[in-house]
């Protein structure tokens, strides 16, 4: 529903903006383009950002990855206002049309910043994940030797040497050599990794396992094979939950990529015929209706259509994704394509049947 107003909204303002010029000459494309370039995504954004505070399931991003995340959105609608702006000052040799122009521009900008980001995160959330997913295991097998008496440390130590390589055991192997070599408590070991285990659950379990050993080393055991359970269950919900929601995510992409951009180029396609009937209809060849170029009106939406794109991937990826930073970048460099190259092809098309 969210992104569905989100489209419908700017369609009536299309369709209906012709015949409101007839009645105000005096209302040119900037207001539009305002309400479109920004009223309806921040609106879009807020609704969004409301019902993913209320999403428990959401993965932790970490701030950094937020940062890189925010500045690659950037760049798509940044190289759109560039090319208006050009055009605006008429510093734009286009052969190829204003709108061809400006999804070029904003496709190549979508595609180059989306495979910088996938560089740049993949690896950090691809070990968070692996990560969390060994969790509970690991727990089990802890908790089950600190029962039959073994202390947390050697507990860890035998759980961590009892199988190959993994990313978890791989940390937990320089928490332990700190207890070892570095002479500190569990505890302490386990403070001076907050900083890279902060956006994983991996950190605050390995802290209720330290405060446990620390306090009451005769039911801490048993209190990590609760915990252990207790993230079992959890991963369990998490993914059953995730899948039901999937579909709606799923619904959302294929709505702003394939929908709009067929619906909003047919409508940008039927502002230059309205704006003609417009002109007809005055008798003047002055009025705002004729002043407004078709093809600036068709970039407009072409930059509006590339933001919500924008916004839905990055919603989808927060609602249901373990790797939400990597799967934003994958749809960043895909999505938006694929969108602006619907969007023209339906622009030319309505172009030459109307």
């Amino acid at each position: 529903m969210l992104f569905g107003a989100a489209i419908v909204l700017p369609l009536l303002l299309a369709a209906l903006l012709p015949m409101i010029q007839i009645s105000a000459p005096t209302l040119g494309l900037a207001p539009v383009a305002l309400l479109l370039v920004i009223a309806f995504p921040f609106v879009t954004l807020l609704g969004a950002c409301q019902i993913l505070d209320r999403n428990f399931l959401r993965a932790r991003v970490d701030a950094r990855d937020n940062r890189t995340s925010a500045l690659a959105a950037l760049a798509p609608p940044a190289a759109g206002g560039a090319v208006l702006l050009a055009s605006a000052f008429g510093a734009l040799p286009s052969p190829i049309g204003l709108p061809v122009t400006m999804a070029v521009c904003v496709s190549a900008a979508a595609a180059l910043s989306g495979l910088l980001l996938y560089r740049r995160v993949r690896r950090g959330e691809g070990g968070a994940a692996a990560l969390e997913a060994e969790l509970p295991d690991l727990l089990h097998a802890v908790g089950s030797k600190m029962s039959a008496g073994r202390s947390a440390e050697y507990a860890l130590l035998d759980a961590v040497e009892g199988s190959g390589q993994s990313p978890l055991k791989q940390r937990l192997r320089r928490i332990l050599f700190d207890v070892v070599v570095g002479r500190r408590s569990l505890d302490q070991a386990v403070a001076r990794e907050a900083e890279g285990l902060s956006s994983s659950r991996l950190f605050p379990a390995l802290r209720l396992l330290a405060s446990a050993a620390g306090r009451d080393a005769n039911h801490a055991g048993r209190v990590v094979l609760h915990l252990s359970e207790f993230e079992r269950l959890r991963a369990d919900a998490a993914a059953s939950m995730r899948s039901k929601v999937r579909a709606v995510a799923e619904t959302i992409r294929t709505t702003v990529v394939v929908f709009a951009p067929l619906i909003l180029g047919i409508t940008a396609g039927m502002y230059g015929l309205l704006g003609r009937i417009g002109t007809g209809l005055t008798g003047s060849a002055s009025s705002a209706a004729s002043s407004s170029d078709p093809g600036l009106f068709a970039a407009v939406v072409a930059l509006y259509l590339a933001v919500e794109v924008l916004l839905a991937g990055w919603f989808a990826a927060r609602l249901v994704s373990q790797r939400p930073t990597t799967d934003f970048a994958i749809g960043l460099a895909r999505d938006v394509p694929i969108a602006l190259g619907l969007f023209v092809g339906s622009l030319v098309g309505s172009g030459a049947l109307f």
